[in-house]
């Protein structure tokens, strides 16, 4: 039996929208957020070009996503001031399960006005909706990459910064951050600033800004939660607010180190070898690893989850109290350290 082609990705809907006219359906599918909102923002781009979004673009989501029928009509006007109308639609599952047979009906005849982005959680190839959307479309999965792969998504990546990273400098760039696609894009772009004009990055400029990166000074916060030390902790913390970084990202980043910890106490916790691990949080054997494996060792389960919770707290107090976020941030550490 033939092995079945993998499903389109953002490299190859990037390349397909930079060579070919849009096509009137996309089906954006996967778990990956990053890769999502890339996707997304990649048909926005090239749809819309330089007009003004509120004149092509509407964006519905749940409940807020109108009937097939008043959908399809939108799908058929055309714009005023661009070649075509963008429609996207997320968190589609309520309205798949009682309009996806009206859509496979529009998709047979999809206007030539409009172009549908669906987001969804999946479109199996099974379902006449999954078929539908494929004939007209295009499916474009939304995964992380795989370790080996990683490389390759950096040195693509890079070219959005209007960058080039050689092969020693993806693989370094990977080995310090792992698959965590918004750092890394966070990452490329201070990279871009620190070489200026210069067309390269080179492994010694990684190098020169490994200490710097958020991913790894979260290490260290990390290290010093684990080690439960509160002093090293709050230093760690005004190192993070001089790089000028946002205290709401502070916490994704640190409730990102608390799930890994959890995943690999975890595993850990099962006996599951390095190896292991390593291949279950997407993650190369080395330094970070180690690093990770240390510190998850330092706490039980029911401790890192209990710090999680503490984490889901504060990132709620920095959105809605009048408390500064500064000391939400270190009232967290604190209590993490206790």
């Amino acid at each position: 039996m033939a092995r079945r082609a993998p499903e389109p990705d953002y490299q190859d809907l990037a390349t397909h929208l930079a060579d070919d006219e849009p096509l009137p359906v996309y089906g954006i599918t996967g778990e990956e957020p990053f890769a999502r909102g890339q996707a997304i923002a990649a048909l926005r781009k090239a749809i819309l070009k330089d007009t003004p979004p509120d004149m092509a673009l509407s964006q519905y989501s749940g409940n807020d996503i109108p009937s097939p029928a008043e959908l399809f009509d939108e799908l058929r006007t055309r714009s005023f001031l661009a070649p075509l109308r963008l429609v996207v639609l997320e968190d589609t599952a309520q309205w798949l399960s009682r309009s996806a047979e009206a859509l496979v009906g529009y998709l047979d005849k999809p206007s030539k006005a409009g172009v549908l982005a669906l987001v969804a959680k999946s479109l199996p190839r099974n379902t006449r909706l999954g078929k539908a959307v494929r004939k007209v479309g295009m499916a474009i999965a939304c995964q992380a990459p795989r370790d080996r792969d990683l490389p390759g998504w950096i040195a693509f990546r890079a070219r959005a910064h209007d960058k080039r990273l050689d092969g020693r400098a993806a693989n370094r760039l990977a080995e310090c951050v792992g698959v965590n696609l918004p750092v890394l894009d966070q990452t490329l772009a201070k990279l871009a600033l620190y070489i200026g004009d210069r067309d390269a990055i080179t492994e010694a400029d990684v190098d020169a800004l490994v200490e710097d990166l958020p991913v790894t000074t979260i290490f260290r916060l990390t290290d010093a939660v684990g080690t439960r030390d509160p002093a090293k902790a709050l230093r760690v913390l005004d190192n993070l607010l001089e790089q000028n970084n946002e205290p709401n990202y502070i916490i994704s980043m640190v409730r990102w180190a608390m799930e890994r910890l959890i995943n690999a106490r975890t595993l850990l916790d099962a006996g599951a070898p390095q190896g292991k691990i390593a291949k279950t949080l997407r993650m190369s054997q080395g330094y970070f690893l180690d690093q990770l494996l240390r510190q998850a060792g330092q706490r039980s389960r029911a401790e890192l989850l209990r710090g999680f919770d503490l984490l889901v707290d504060a990132d709620i107090d920095t959105k809605t109290s009048a408390r500064p976020p500064r000391d939400t941030l270190e009232h967290l550490l604190l209590r993490l350290c206790g």
